[in-house]
């Protein structure tokens, strides 16, 4: 799992969360009913930086890492509409080649001409 943080405090934050739920993962993490956790919880990676600028690169691109599932949760919506055709050329290089993305917008009726945040999508 690769998250992008802008803010170094809620990297440290995030690390620190997720290194305990590796180490001794809580039961909200699985469903209902599982009998007990698994003991293989794999890694979490943060990346530090603007998604649209070049400086988290040699994090991902740069060591060939693609994805197989990319979960923009409200990124697109609060981007200003002059800014997604970035936002687009970089979502472009990053799943592998039968990766998925999906995206949480809204509002889902706003007209993208109207002003302010979140944007119309």
């Amino acid at each position: 799992v690769y998250s992008w943080r802008v803010r170094f405090p809620s990297i440290l934050e995030a690390r620190k969360y997720a290194a305990s739920e590796l180490q001794r993962p809580q039961g909200y993490n699985f469903p209902s009913g599982t009998p007990e956790c698994p003991t293989n919880t794999g890694r979490v990676n943060y990346i530090e930086g603007g998604f649209l600028s070049a400086q988290w690169e040699h994090h991902a691109l740069n060591r060939g890492i693609n994805f197989d599932l990319i979960y923009d949760y409200t990124f697109l919506c609060a981007l200003h509409p002059n800014l997604r055709p970035q936002w687009a050329d970089r979502m472009a290089l990053l799943p592998r080649q039968d990766g998925l993305l999906i995206c949480l917008e809204y509002p889902m009726y706003k007209d993208p001409s109207w002003p302010g945040l979140p944007w119309g999508t």
